[in-house]
């Protein structure tokens, strides 16, 4: 289906127009967090709390571990809006729909994203409960965000992606979690679209591509923020390993279990990302 930017704008304005009836708030920073990670919202101070379901256009989340809300608050000094839960392409939403809340997001006044998801890990010195900073990414969900949007102008749908991720923002969240003491690394994350989990030969074929973890999401918001001109970055946690003995049970449960672990880390890194933005 063909989407013009008129009707997204509009969109857009709506889904706003909603949120600004909620809170007063004007984020700087925006955060979408991945599965099992939403308890995150518990360190936003004064939050106004904004079911996906009261925001017009956005989707719903039927996934476990995603609560499905809208949190505006601040950080610290911060005023952040946070995206506790994200849908995704494998529940049946288009690819536009996916990256749609961070449109509205920018069009709240963030300026910088911040995604957090749950990955499997692919290089080998990995261990459960690491934290991966991403420096770039290979998609194979087989689509795009962009794909079916005319752009004002025409052109804007081809957006570089050769640097998808700010380079300041990934360097401080690496240093961050280094000095801290947390187990992390700087990786490619390779995108599929689920829900099943990777064969024995996907996941080797992802090795030798250069692939350091494996998920179902960020991508999508990725492109729509760089799109937009918003600052990016992203950090895997390692829920599971594709390799090794560890690999053959994976689990939802424990992605969850692992991913909730890592809240604290999280916390203490994302507080490094906001004095540099």
């Amino acid at each position: 289906m063909v989407t013009t930017q008129k009707q997204i704008d509009l969109a857009v304005s709506e889904s706003v127009e909603i949120i600004r009836r909620a809170t007063e708030a004007r984020p700087e920073v925006a955060v979408v967090l991945g599965t099992g990670t939403g308890d995150f919202t518990s360190f936003i101070k004064h939050p106004a709390v904004i079911p996906f379901a009261e925001i017009p256009h956005f989707g719903r989340t039927t996934v476990e571990g995603h609560p499905g809300n809208l949190v505006c608050g601040k950080f610290e000094d911060m005023e952040v809006a946070v995206c506790a839960g994200r849908f995704h392409y494998y529940e049946g939403y288009s690819m536009h729909e996916v990256a749609y809340p961070v449109r509205v997001l920018s069009a709240l006044g963030a300026k910088a994203l911040v995604l957090i998801n749950a990955a499997g890990g692919i290089k080998r010195d990995m261990q459960v409960g690491d934290l991966m900073i991403l420096g770039d990414y290979i998609n194979v969900m087989g689509d795009s965000p962009l794909r079916g949007i005319l752009t004002d102008p025409p052109s804007a749908k081809f957006t570089p992606m050769n640097r998808p991720f700010d380079d300041e923002l990934t360097d401080i969240a690496f240093r961050s979690a280094v000095r801290r003491g947390f187990r992390v690394h700087r990786g490619t994350y390779v995108a599929v679209h689920g829900p099943s989990y990777e064969t024995d030969a996907e996941l080797q074929f992802f090795h030798v591509i250069g692939g350091d973890a494996v998920g179902m999401s960020t991508v999508p918001e990725v492109i729509i923020a760089r799109h937009l001109g918003m600052r990016c970055m992203a950090i895997s946690v390692i829920t599971n390993l594709t390799f090794g003995a560890d690999s053959v049970h994976v689990s939802h449960k424990q992605v969850l279990e692992t991913a909730r672990g890592s809240l604290s880390a999280l916390r203490e890194v994302f507080k490094d990302i906001l004095v540099a933005i």
